[in-house]
C-alpha cells in the first residue's frame, strides 16, 4: 500500500487510502518535517538503524548515504518538496551532517596538481581538471572543470569520460560546437564586477546557481560526467563546483575554496560572484581573495564579452603584466580602483583599431604602480 503524506508536522502520516490507518513517522523524519537542526536528523537516523543497518553502513557508508537520500526524497512529505523549491539547501545539509556521523570525509580529486594551480584562458591548455570523481553509476555525479577552450574541446572531453557540457558563460552561449555527442547545456551568467551593479548581479547569480543545481542533481540521478565551463575557467564555473562541493559532497566552504584554487591559478577571483555563491548556500563565513606575492590579493575576471582574439590577449597579458609587477612591489589594489581600471580597460578594448588592438591597454593599468 502505498502513502501519501499530507501533513508530517503532526507527527502522523495521513494515508490517501481510507482503508489505511495513520502511521507513526520515524523520529529522523518528524525532526526533518520539524526543521530541526541537520546533525539531530542525521543522528537520529543513524541511531534507528537496527543491528543488521549498523553493520551495513560500517561497512558501506556510501551506499548508506545513498539510501539515506533516497528515503529522504521519497518520503513524499510537504516539507521535502518544499525544500526540493528551495534548492534542497536543507536536505543538502542533512548529507553533509550525514557524512560526519558515518565518518565519509571530504573526496578528494585523483589528479595531481601544482600548489599554485593550473593555467586557464587565453593561451592555457585547451583541457578540464578533475574535481569530483565520477564513475558514470546512477545516483553519482563526474565533475570536470574548464574554460571555453576545454569545453569546446570534445577529443579531451572524450578520453575523461564527460557526458554532458554545462557552460555557465553567457558571452558563449551558441558558440560551443555541439554535434549531439556531448549535449550542451547553458545557464547564461556574465562576470561583472562593477559596485554599482553588485546587488542585482548578486541577486542574479543566486537564482541562477539554482538552475545549475537543479540540472546537476538531474543529471546525478542519471549517472553523468559533467564538464562546467565559462569563458576562463575560473568565476562563474568555479562558483558552480564551489556550490556542488558543499550542497552535495560534504565540503566546507575554506577548504573547497582553497582545493579548487589549487586545481585552477586564481580560480574564484571575482568576490562578487563569491558573495552569490554563500548567499545561495545560507552560509556564515569569509572569503578572502586570492593571495598574491607581499601580502597582495588578486581579482580577475572575464575581458568583455566575445571580444576579439587579438583583443582578449591584450587584455590578459597586460593585466598579468602590470598586476604582477604591482605585487611584486608590495601591497594590492582595492577593489574599487581595480574595477574602476578594468572597467576603463574594456572601454578602451570597445574603442581600439583593428589595426593595432593592444596599444591602449597596458598605460590604463599604470597607475595602479602606486596604490597600496
Amino acid at each position: 500500500l502505498k502513502l501519501k503524506f499530507l501533513s508530517c508536522r503532526s507527527g502522523l502520516v495521513t494515508a490517501c487510502c481510507p482503508m489505511a490507518a495513520a502511521q507513526v513517522l520515524p523520529e529522523w523524519l518528524r525532526l526533518y518535517c520539524a526543521h530541526a537542526p541537520a546533525e539531530d536528523v542525521a543522528k537520529s537516523w543513524k541511531d534507528g538503524l537496527d543491528e543488521d543497518g549498523r553493520k551495513e553502513a560500517e561497512a558501506d557508508k556510501d551506499t548508506a548515504r545513498a539510501r539515506f537520500r533516497r528515503l529522504i526524497l521519497d518520503s513524499g512529505c510537504p516539507e521535502v518538496k518544499a525544500d526540493s523549491s528551495d534548492g534542497w539547501k536543507y536536505t543538502g545539509s542533512i548529507m553533509r551532517a550525514t557524512d560526519a556521523v558515518l565518518g565519509i570525509p571530504p573526496p578528494k580529486s585523483r589528479i595531481a596538481f601544482a600548489a599554485q594551480g593550473g593555467a586557464s584562458g587565453a593561451g592555457a591548455p585547451a583541457i578540464s581538471r578533475e574535481v569530483v570523481h565520477g564513475d558514470g553509476t546512477p545516483g553519482t555525479l563526474g565533475v570536470w572543470w574548464s574554460d571555453y577552450g576545454g569545453a569546446t574541446n570534445v577529443e579531451q572531453l572524450r578520453e575523461r569520460g564527460v557526458t554532458r557540457r554545462l557552460n555557465t558563460a553567457a558571452e558563449a552561449v551558441g558558440k560551443i560546437p555541439d554535434d549531439g555527442s556531448i549535449p550542451v547545456v547553458d545557464v547564461p551568467m556574465e562576470d561583472i564586477f562593477e559596485e554599482h551593479r553588485a546587488g542585482e548581479a548578486i541577486a542574479t547569480w543566486v537564482r541562477q546557481f539554482g538552475d545549475v543545481m537543479e540540472i546537476l542533481r538531474a543529471w546525478r540521478e542519471e549517472g553523468r560526467i559533467v564538464n562546467i565551463n565559462c569563458q576562463m575557467g575560473k568565476n562563474r564555473s568555479g562558483c558552480s563546483c564551489l556550490i556542488w562541493m558543499c550542497t552535495e559532497c560534504g565540503w566546507k566552504v575554506e577548504d573547497a575554496v582553497d582545493y579548487l584554487r589549487k586545481v585552477t591559478a586564481l580560480g574564484l577571483a571575482n568576490p562578487h560572484l563569491v558573495r552569490a555563491a554563500i548567499e545561495y548556500m545560507q552560509v556564515e563565513v569569509s572569503v578572502p581573495l586570492n593571495p598574491a606575492g607581499d601580502g597582495g590579493s588578486w581579482v580577475c575576471i572575464s575581458p568583455p564579452g566575445s571580444p576579439r582574439e587579438n583583443g582578449l590577449k591584450a587584455f590578459e597579458e597586460a593585466q598579468r603584466k602590470i598586476m604582477g609587477q604591482q605585487m611584486a612591489s608590495g601591497g594590492g589594489p582595492s577593489s574599487d580602483v581595480l574595477a574602476e581600471k578594468l572597467a576603463a580597460c574594456r572601454k578602451a578594448q570597445d574603442e581600439e583599431s583593428d589595426d593595432d588592438p593592444g596599444e591602449d591597454v597596458a598605460p590604463i593599468f599604470g597607475e595602479l604602480s602606486d596604490v597600496d
